[in-house]
């Protein structure tokens, strides 16, 4: 199966958190599995493509502006052109992506395959247990395309049940008996 992860976090550029290490992991693990995996991520320079560990990692270059708004959608927009070519050229199967950031977002209406998300923690949580909230520039828009995301996926996996019952709740997402939990880290076997 050609498996396509998409999130800015991947190590070691972009290792910002614990998405980075899940990915890792995970698209490792897939590859000796026999699998083909292909990880669109972000570049903090410049763009690259490249093999690592027998995954190919494609990072994603956008520059910065003042204008975080811009800065969040060009990046997504630029997602969703590479997705756009992958699937176009048959190099993709599957995609996940994790809930935190909606980086499918654009890409959604030109999907042809499964997209799975898989819930880590989305921002309406985030923000509520740190009391906390993104650039306002930004938050009310991530907490949208988070939210539609999430409903419109063919598969939603989650980590444990703890936090599949906080997204139902605060997320009022109608999928409760859909989203299957995967405990970290999952067993490919």
């Amino acid at each position: 199966m050609k498996i396509c992860l998409v999130h800015e976090e991947y190590p070691t550029e972009t290792n910002f958190g614990g998405i980075a290490t899940y990915q890792k992991k995970l698209a490792t693990d897939l590859v000796n599995l026999g699998h083909e995996v292909v990880v669109v991520t972000k570049a903090l320079k410049e763009d690259q493509d490249y093999m690592e560990d027998g995954v190919h990692v494609i990072r994603l270059y956008v520059e910065e502006t003042k204008n975080i708004y811009d800065n969040y959608y060009n990046y997504r927009l630029k997602v969703s052109d590479k997705l756009i070519e992958l699937q176009d050229n048959n190099e993709i199967d599957i995609i996940e992506v994790p809930d935190w950031g909606a980086e499918t977002i654009i890409f959604e209406k030109y999907r042809k395959v499964p997209l799975v998300v898989r819930l880590h923690t989305p921002l309406a949580i985030w923000a509520k247990n740190n009391k906390s909230t993104l650039d306002p520039e930004i938050h009310d828009q991530m907490l949208t395309w988070e939210k539609k995301m999430i409903e419109s996926a063919d598969k939603v996996t989650c980590c444990s049940n703890i936090l599949k019952d906080l997204v139902i709740k605060e997320l009022k997402i109608k999928r409760k008996d859909e989203i299957e939990v995967i405990p970290n880290p999952a067993n490919l076997k």
